[in-house]
């Protein structure tokens, strides 16, 4: 009998549930700080913690933590790196200005100006096809790293027959092919093998190729393809993860100055049949008022 397990089993439910809190506190903390880049708000956060929510004696000092919590919110919220207050005011002006919902100004990072505000003139934004060409990109990269992903931690040896060519997973109780068939467990083996190959989706030489290799052999095959495997796509994972990330963020912040870009376009489009419009009609209200003028006076 075994005197040691592993140490998932060990933990009991309860001490799973404190690491899943620590993990998320964690996770909720580099979020905050992602889009803020100040520790502001876990710093006051780990304050009341400790000394208890009583506000700050001091006046002026508890307006300017009031006005960085504040600037702070709206930094989570919308993800622009405004300064202060005051910015965040002008930042808002202008996007009710032109029509421009903060969530823009919030994705389109390097393309935006903040201190202008208005698009980063020293930012050429990509073209439509340029961005349609990474969403394809990002199609194709993203199932690459969820793949990664499930072959690192998947427990079963992956196998190819010399002979016929057909992929099948491996353990030490069951095979079963890649792609038609339910498998058979090892343990079946003494069965009729005909009743197994209609069933399982192997052939009789593939049943008997699996049924007669020496048990050892077997197991220490699995082992090494699971070492191999888990070498392999965990090396490529980081790297599916990132491209995959990174086009999703590209994509992300070039839609977002694509769309601005457009939404100031048609604001400047609509200015110019404003004033089209006001001076086509200002000749007649002129003769107008002079008309009238004359008519009044006496």
């Amino acid at each position: 009998m075994l005197t040691f397990e592993p140490i998932a089993y060990a933990l009991e439910l309860k001490e799973w549930g404190v690491v899943f809190v620590l993990l998320l506190a964690v996770a909720v903390a580099m979020l905050i700080w992602s889009r803020t880049g100040s520790t502001h708000m876990l710093m006051s956060r780990l304050w009341r913690i400790t000394f208890g929510k009583a506000d700050c004696p001091e006046a002026s000092i508890r307006k300017i933590l009031d006005a960085e919590t504040a600037v702070c919110q709206f930094q989570v919220h919308t993800n622009i790196r405004a300064r202060t207050v005051a910015h965040v005011e002008k930042i808002s002006k202008w996007g009710l200005l032109y029509d421009v919902p903060l969530q823009w100004i919030g994705a389109a990072k390097e393309y935006f100006d903040l201190d202008l505000p208005g698009l980063n003139s020293r930012k050429n934004i990509p073209d439509p096809w340029v961005v349609k060409l990474s969403k394809l990109a990002l199609w194709l990269a993203a199932p690459v790293a969820v793949g990664c992903t499930a072959l690192t931690v998947y427990d079963k040896g992956i196998f190819v027959f010399k002979s016929t060519g057909r992929w099948f997973t491996l353990d030490d109780r069951r095979a079963s092919p890649v792609a038609v068939g339910e498998g058979f467990a090892l343990s079946h083996c003494t069965e009729d093998r005909k009743k197994l190959a209609r069933i399982s989706g192997f052939s009789d030489a593939e049943i008997a190729g699996l049924c007669n290799a020496d048990g050892f052999e077997r197991q220490s095959a699995v082992n090494a393809a699971l070492f191999v495997q888990r070498g392999y796509f965990g090396l490529l994972l980081p790297f599916a993860a990132y491209i995959s990330f990174d086009l999703w963020r590209f994509r992300r912040r070039a839609t977002a100055a694509i769309a601005i870009r457009k939404r100031l376009a048609d604001h400047a489009m609509e200015e110019a049949r404003v004033c089209i419009d006001t001076s086509a009609d200002r000749p007649r209200t002129v003769e107008a008022a002079t008309r009238d003028a004359t008519t009044e006076a006496p």
